[in-house]
């Protein structure tokens, strides 16, 4: 046999390169598409609300996402979320 003979016995053997994914690129990719899961429903629940409401919406022990990635999802800045609001006191109608 020739080395091209060779390559092709080996390669219809079984003996070549495995040509799909990894067990482990298939793991991440499904972690990939769990975690664009959980952010579609979070964002399909703040579409179209207060900013007092995407506030309530946070939560701040959330396991699959941080505040950050949920603000961002929300389209509230960190420092909205993190701002308490305060009232106009009398002094500042006069």
């Amino acid at each position: 046999m020739t080395g091209y003979e060779d390559g092709m016995a080996e390669l219809f053997s079984g003996g070549g390169k495995q040509t799909g994914p990894t067990e482990a690129e298939v793991k991440d990719l499904h972690a990939k598409m769990g975690r664009l899961a959980v952010e579609k429903d979070f964002v399909r629940r703040a579409q179209k609300v207060s900013p007092a409401k995407k506030r309530s919406m946070i939560q701040r022990d959330y396991p699959e996402l941080s505040i950050s990635q949920q603000c961002k999802l929300v389209s509230l800045s960190r420092s909205r979320f993190y701002d308490t609001p305060v009232g106009v006191g009398p002094r500042a109608r006069c």
